[in-house]
């Protein structure tokens, strides 16, 4: 199941790495097989990009992904609100950069 608030939480600890890497081994149960689906589903939508069989990195997508939430107000909300009818996460994420670049 997609946890969008452990999506951003790996992310954002991702960017305060100075290698921008996410941990997630391949063989972990528990909490760590969560984390590391979460991170399969970052890989999937371009937010992150797999770096060996243990550890993705942040991609650029995932820094401007982290920018909009910080910098503009409504971000989150616009995010959500694709996801909400049913628009596919990396989709709903490419319409939500689009709207950040309007301004």
């Amino acid at each position: 199941m997609r946890d969008i608030d452990t999506m951003i939480a790996m992310l954002k600890e991702a960017s305060e790495q100075p290698n921008g890497l996410i941990h997630a081994p391949a063989f972990i149960g528990g909490e760590g097989a969560h984390e590391r689906h979460q991170a399969q589903l970052l890989a999937d939508c371009g937010l992150a990009e797999w770096v060996n069989e243990s550890a993705a990195r942040i991609t650029n997508t995932g820094y401007d992904f982290l920018e909009g939430l910080k910098r503009k107000e409504g971000f989150r909300e616009k995010l959500d609100s694709y996801l909400r009818v049913g628009i596919p996460i990396a989709a709903a994420i490419a319409k939500a950069l689009q709207w950040l670049a309007q301004d």
